[in-house]
């Protein structure tokens, strides 16, 4: 499903020269999450999940 409000939310930051929310970071961390699940699951254990790196 494509997400217009992202999409205009996204160009609207680039015409108004401020950043997005969410940000492409917020989008690492929540990707990161999502893997550290998968691999929770594929190991049948509890992981941690990375520290954030900024």
């Amino acid at each position: 499903m494509f997400r217009y409000d992202l999409v205009f939310e996204f160009v609207s930051a680039i015409c108004e020269q401020r950043q997005a929310v969410p940000s492409f970071y917020d989008g690492l961390r929540a990707q990161t999450v999502a893997d550290s699940v998968l691999r929770s699951h594929a190991e049948r254990r509890w992981v941690e999940i990375p520290e954030e790196p900024r």
